[in-house]
């Protein structure tokens, strides 16, 4: 592994070093944060501009906005987490059962699929959310009920691709079964191709879960949840113009990282795809 990272581009390293930051500042966040993310401060600690104590300055009730960003950062990267580690493992599954199962099976699997794609999206992860309550759980189904159909294609095309490759009849041939095939030998042909899609879709999550909190379909304050921080600043923009600008400029930052490794690691694919198949 370490071998392979280092045949890698220079950029595609340096973001992916970039992504691992992003990943143990989350980690760590909270507990390196100077101040309380949710304890209301004093009256004359409210709507204070950035200083050298308060960095991206308080909010209304005096909190510091940059330990509340800090803090929620953990929350809102494990919910990210937690939806795509689901999408890809439910739809690569439904995905094999389509490509390398019956007719019936591909046709029940795909109809099913073009069904949740028919709804927008965010419409549909907006009434998931309405039916279940605000929180971090319902936010994790609900995305996660829309984002794995887009897998399962992948993994179908990808597999009716290869089914009739030499090494699929060889499989086969020597008695093993279609769940040790797939397994052993289809999965690890996809390994490229998920890597750079899971990497994108976890910015596109952050994005997604961001929004559903500015809408009021996150978890509630006090939480520090990174939606509902925005939702908290739509109010003070003329007046208090950091609540919105520094987080604002954070939540771009983190998505625009793990878009770009996502697309390096799309430019180098061939290359990640031959060292991983040896």
């Amino acid at each position: 592994m370490r071998a392979l990272a280092a045949r890698l581009p220079l950029g595609t390293r340096l973001l992916g070093g970039a992504v691992a930051l992003i990943v143990l500042i989350a980690l760590i966040g909270p507990y390196i944060a100077p101040y309380s993310a949710t304890a209301v401060g004093e009256f004359a600690a409210q709507l204070r501009p950035p200083t050298w104590s308060h960095p991206f300055g308080t909010d209304q009730v005096g909190r510091d906005v940059f330990s509340r960003m800090l803090t929620g950062m953990r929350a809102t990267l494990a919910v990210s987490a937690a939806v795509v580690a689901f999408a890809a493992t439910f739809g690569t599954a439904l995905g094999l059962l389509a490509g390398l199962g019956n007719r019936a099976a591909d046709e029940i699997v795909m109809r099913v699929t073009d069904m949740f794609f028919a709804f927008p999206y965010l419409i549909l992860a907006m009434a998931v959310v309405a039916s279940l309550g605000p929180g971090y759980a319902s936010v994790i189904v609900a995305l996660g009920a829309i984002w794995w159909p887009s897998y399962a294609r992948q993994v179908r095309g990808h597999v009716l691709a290869i089914k009739s490759a030499g090494f699929i009849d060889a499989s086969t041939i020597v008695g093993n079964s279609k769940l040790r095939t797939a397994v052993r030998h289809v999965i690890p042909q996809m390994y490229s191709e998920l890597a750079v899609r899971v990497t994108l879709d976890l910015g596109n999550v952050v994005l997604i879960a961001a929004a559903l909190g500015f809408l009021g379909l996150g978890p509630r304050p006090p939480s520090p949840e990174w939606g509902s921080i925005m939702f908290e600043a739509r109010s003070y923009t003329l007046t208090a113009w950091w609540l919105a600008v520094f987080p604002g400029l954070l939540l771009t930052l983190v998505i625009l990282t793990f878009s770009l490794f996502g697309d390096a690691l799309s430019q180098s694919r061939p290359r990640f795809a031959r060292r991983t198949s040896t």
